[in-house]
């Protein structure tokens, strides 16, 4: 596993060149539990894409978050938007909120609601309400941790009409939401964060989403960080003329505060 994690980095460099697309995770990448009060981090990203679109853009985001004793709370914005030759190419975000309860040392319950639209998706509104149990399973402050996941979500989406495309413009779904969050100090200057999310349809087992997502963090000072982020999701089903994989990357700078 500890040579896995050594050669991520490198991976991440060397797939770089090739894909673009830029997102926010919903987990922070500090190692440690949070302090009390309230932080946060904002970053700014030169992004792309390759799958549903295939140009060059800029992403900001903004993740906040308190504690007070036992609970957390966090908040997430994420936009990206850009033009080339008067086309608009990206058009993007989401709006996240998730409440975190401690019961003991090793877990958590945690329900969220989340509402975001990806114009090139054909996605003009998905929305999520969910929550389900978060266990520590490993935990070394400031320099490993890894967490499991595992619950349920509601799910409505509206898509955009295209010519040609038959699929229903409004569906519900019910699904379920697993994830695996690791998290490695690699050294006194670079930490790396990944998760990864698989959400199938609970009527249907062959309609599910795969999301891997892998961010390094390089310490450039105190509040400042160079972060490079590749993610790779995959959608068993997704709107007729929407590509099934998308593999993304993203490079820029993050704000501690």
């Amino acid at each position: 596993m500890r040579k896995f994690i050594a050669w991520l980095p490198l991976l991440l460099v060397l797939f770089w060149p090739l894909y673009a697309h830029a997102i926010i995770n919903v987990e922070d990448i500090s190692i440690s539990e949070p302090d009390e009060g309230i932080s946060g981090q904002a970053d700014a990203s030169a992004n792309g894409n390759s799958g549903n679109s295939n140009k060059l853009g800029v992403q900001a985001g903004i993740f906040l978050q308190s504690r007070h004793d036992k609970h957390i709370n966090i908040g997430i914005v994420s936009y990206a938007y850009g033009k080339s030759q008067g086309r608009t190419y990206i058009n993007r975000g989401f709006l996240h909120a998730r409440h975190r309860l401690r019961l003991s040392r090793a877990w958590s319950v945690e329900g969220f609601l989340q509402a975001g639209k990806d114009d090139f998706a054909r996605l003009s509104f998905r929305g999520l309400a969910g929550g389900g149990l978060r266990w520590r399973i490993a935990y070394n402050p400031g320099r490993q941790a890894v967490y499991l996941g595992l619950g349920a979500m509601f799910e409505r989406e509206r898509l955009k009409s295209q010519s040609r495309a038959t699929d229903a413009l409004a569906t519900n779904a019910l699904r379920g939401n697993t994830y695996l969050v690791l998290k490695h100090q690699l050294n006194e200057h670079a930490r790396i964060l990944s998760i990864t999310y698989y959400q199938p349809d609970v009527s249907n087992a062959a309609d599910f989403r795969l999301l891997e997502n892998v961010a390094l963090n390089v310490k450039l000072t105190e509040s400042t960080d160079l972060k490079l982020s590749l993610e790779i999701r995959h959608d068993s089903r997704p709107p007729q003329q929407v590509k099934r994989t998308d593999i993304t990357y993203a490079s820029g700078i993050e704000f501690h505060f």
